[in-house]
């Protein structure tokens, strides 16, 4: 009985995620690369395999599973990619490319 409902379980799961479109996302990474979020307002980064954010205190890097309450952190603002090492160690290559908002007008403005 238990081996049924275990089964159960398990198909259950791989139907949510397949229709879920998640399953699809992960598959499409290569291997040896992982997902990240790049929050470019903040400078912080999300790493879903570990389930922990990254962002500069100073000039250290500091992580936990919850960002600071002084970030604020919009899903619609975030940039997602997938590296094969951690983004953080090459924040000056990423913070060139995905530059805050505010500084992207700024740009603008000088024409």
């Amino acid at each position: 009985m238990q081996i049924k409902r275990f089964a159960l379980a398990v198909t259950v799961a791989a139907v949510l995620t397949l229709f879920g479109g998640y399953a699809a996302e992960v598959a499409a990474i290569p291997a040896g690369y992982a997902e990240y979020y790049y929050y470019p307002e903040a400078q912080v980064y999300y790493y879903p395999s570990v389930r922990e954010y990254f962002w500069l205190d100073g000039e250290a890097w500091r992580h936990g599973p919850n960002a600071p309450a002084r970030f604020v952190l919009k899903d619609r603002d975030r940039v997602r990619f997938e590296l094969d090492r951690p983004p953080h160690t090459i924040h000056s290559n990423i913070k060139e490319v995905y530059k805050p908002h505010k500084e992207v007008l700024r740009e603008r403005e000088r024409g």
